[in-house]
């Protein structure tokens, strides 16, 4: 990941993953689904994370404690997201990728 990325942009590639990872799962390729959709919801929590500070791009600034954000563990962006709950009690279902509005 570049330095920084605009929020937009994050919300699209999540989109654009997730997509792709429906595709694969289509065809039966199921461990590209898996990888695939791993990082849309990566890309979507970062998303999340970008909203919840107010932010327009993924790490605006340099500070203390970015390395907390240069993350790719799930439970870590969960956290810092402020979805927690949602993981724990998910209300979307497979393929319903309009969850990032």
């Amino acid at each position: 990941m570049p330095k920084y990325i605009n929020a937009s942009d994050l919300k699209k590639l999540a989109k654009t993953r997730l997509d792709d990872a429906i595709t694969l799962y289509k065809q039966k390729r199921y461990e590209g689904a898996i990888y695939l959709c791993g990082y849309a919801v990566e890309l979507a929590l970062k998303y999340k994370i970008c909203q919840k500070l107010g932010w327009s791009k993924y790490l605006p600034a340099k500070f203390d404690n970015e390395r907390s954000f240069y993350t790719h563990k799930l439970e870590d962006l969960k956290y810092l997201s402020g979805m927690q709950d949602s993981f724990d009690n998910p209300p979307i279902s497979l393929g319903d990728n309009n969850q990032l509005e």
